[in-house]
């Protein structure tokens, strides 16, 4: 079970409807960032992940910085 945030879920059925991006659950906003990092790497096309605002941009900065630091190509979204 997943639960969206509203101002998340006008963002992801956006997303999904008009870029045919696939969307991927994880169980937290490091382990997104971690998973885009290591998308970006293996595949060269950048990675992206989203996570909500406050602690989840927070969380989502330990993936974000191993990316920052090897120079991998990672977009971020947060909501606000």
């Amino acid at each position: 079970m997943s639960l969206v945030f509203r101002e998340d879920h006008r963002f992801l059925t956006c997303r999904h409807q008009n870029a045919g991006i696939e969307f991927i659950l994880t169980s937290n906003e490091a382990s997104a960032g971690i998973m885009a990092d290591v998308t970006a790497r293996l595949t060269g096309v950048p990675g992206i992940c989203h996570s909500t605002f406050g602690p989840g941009a927070t969380n989502i900065t330990t993936g974000i910085g191993g990316a920052l630091l090897d120079r991998s190509p990672v977009i971020v979204f947060t909501v606000k």
